[in-house]
């Protein structure tokens, strides 16, 4: 976990996204944090957390629990299409597409 939130900091720190959820799952998440930069990732125990936002009372934390087969990729070109268990897809229209599937994806202020 710890290699993945290194990794979505390096990758998507700092960038906005617009955002869908392709299989539903996540639509309300998906509402409250399309637009606002990715400003902190970080990994306790097993559960990643990511914050986008400014450093403010507006920000939102959202949650990830991968479960058993959850996957989190980052992609600069080429990227393939989503599939059926993708909750998150963040796209930064001049960057990275980054893809997410797992078991949990919560947010919350």
């Amino acid at each position: 976990m710890h290699r993945v939130a290194a990794s979505c900091r390096c990758k998507l720190a700092s960038k906005k996204f617009a955002c869908t959820s392709p299989n539903g799952r996540f639509a309300e998440g998906v509402a409250a944090i399309t637009g606002k930069p990715f400003y902190a990732t970080e990994a306790i125990g097993r559960n990643p957390f990511a914050w986008p936002g400014t450093s403010d009372d507006d920000d939102v934390c959202v949650h990830v629990h991968f479960g058993m087969a959850g996957n989190s990729a980052v992609f600069k070109e080429d990227e393939p299409g989503t599939t059926p268990t993708a909750r998150l897809r963040m796209d930064s229209s001049c960057g990275p597409v980054s893809h997410l599937s797992a078991a949990t994806v919560q947010h919350g202020t």
